[in-house]
């Protein structure tokens, strides 16, 4: 199956910025902050529940979907259970290259986090869109209505198709603008990276100049960018790409977890709110941030979105096509707050996610088995950390 080579991007990176961001807070205020603990209103259904079956095969007879409480698993605490919707925006245009939904359990300590391809097809208001396209609509249409902070309601907008079709909440969202990258692995002292190849690549257009050696090395800012950009040498592009951003990130936090000090808390805080935007409290940061310090990499899954890259036949643009089964099982396996399973019979009901109207030859692949998809796999960071991933070179 052939991948779609495209424009280097930073990627993964801006998790580790999100996250920098809360552990830096909760250092500074975790004891100068009335202790607070977000309510994640898991009573409180966003999406249409019409149809739903509950855990015992009956209708359910309330109207809301809920299942009988009974239902709830024992080991899980879903009160504490949120998802965050984690935006990168890129340097210049209002597209969202980076998308990701992060699951943090508070009880178990367990970050889950899914990254949505850039180019993953999406119908809204009967148009075929990439879906990192989705924010700019949204955005353009907030400055035409005279909203007061049309970034934030280009993300809501956002927020709430995939709260709606993919059947879960999404407590915060934050949007990185990605300038500060360089300048906080440089405040860290660099990080760590076993470079897995050679990395060699100029393109003048971009500016960019990639030259690194293959190797266990100290990677400063300006190393690090050029580490999480480089695809063109990989046999997959882009996804050897997100495999070695990952990479990158697991080193990241490693080094965020054991530089903590007064001195880089207070130098990363303020890069962090140069180039984030979020709806996350401060009382809520701190509480997820005291969480956070004793945070244990082993409790960290990556998960690509399920899915396929096919060829597009003439006159198509090149789309990623969610995979439905593969998509479902995820979302209730990861990302469901509820105490009742989200079903077939609710799920992106209206399969904008399908290549309806525009792009039909994805359809057969947004229905397919998902034991073919591309992606969907878990990797927890320790495991990536002591070389579980491999990324196969041209």
């Amino acid at each position: 199956m052939k991948v779609k080579k495209r424009k280097s991007k930073i990627g993964l990176i801006i998790l580790t910025i999100l996250l920098t961001a809360i552990i830096a807070v909760a250092a500074v205020a975790a004891y100068t902050v009335y202790f607070h603990k977000p309510d994640n209103g898991n009573d409180d259904i966003v999406f249409p529940t019409e149809g739903l079956v509950n855990q015992t095969g009956d209708p359910d007879e309330t109207g809301n979907g809920k299942a009988p409480e009974e239902t709830q698993p024992p080991e899980e605490d879903k009160d504490e259970m949120f998802n965050f919707l984690i935006l990168g925006r890129d340097r210049v245009a209002l597209n969202t290259d980076v998308i990701m939904l992060m699951n943090y359990n508070v009880t178990t300590k367990k970050l889950t986090i899914m990254q949505i391809p850039r180019d993953t097809y999406v119908l809204v208001n009967n148009t075929g869109f990439k879906i990192n396209g989705l924010y700019g609509y949204y955005y353009n249409e907030g400055v035409a209505k005279k909203e007061k902070d049309p970034e934030d309601y280009g993300i809501n907008k956002l927020k709430d198709i995939l709260q709606q079709k993919l059947c879960l909440k999404i407590h915060y969202y934050a949007m990185v603008n990605l300038n500060g990258f360089r300048n906080i692995v440089d405040i860290l002292g660099g990080v760590e990276v076993d470079v897995p190849a050679d990395m060699h690549y100029v393109d003048e257009d971009q500016g960019l100049t990639i030259n690194l050696k293959k190797g266990k090395q100290i990677l400063n800012g300006e190393k690090a960018e050029m580490f999480v950009r480089y695809r063109s040498g990989w046999v997959q592009a882009d996804i050897g790409r997100m495999d070695a951003q990952k990479i990158f990130m697991s080193a990241l936090l490693k080094k965020v977890k054991s530089s903590i000090s007064a001195t880089t808390v207070v130098k990363i805080t303020d890069e962090v709110f140069k180039n984030v935007k979020t709806d996350v409290a401060l009382n809520d940061m701190v509480y997820f941030g005291k969480n956070l310090l004793d945070f244990d990499t082993k409790n960290m899954t990556f998960i690509s979105a399920p899915g396929y890259s096919p060829t597009p036949p003439a006159g198509y643009g090149w789309y990623y096509v969610l995979n439905r089964q593969g998509m479902l099982d995820i979302i209730n396996n990861y990302f469901n707050i509820y105490d009742f399973e989200i079903t077939d019979a609710i799920f992106d009901t209206d399969r904008i996610f399908s290549g309806n109207k525009y792009a039909t030859y994805l359809t057969p692949y947004y229905n397919a088995d998902p034991s073919t998809v591309i992606g969907g796999n878990e990797q927890s960071a320790e495991d990536i950390e002591q070389g579980g991933i491999y990324i196969p070179k041209v």
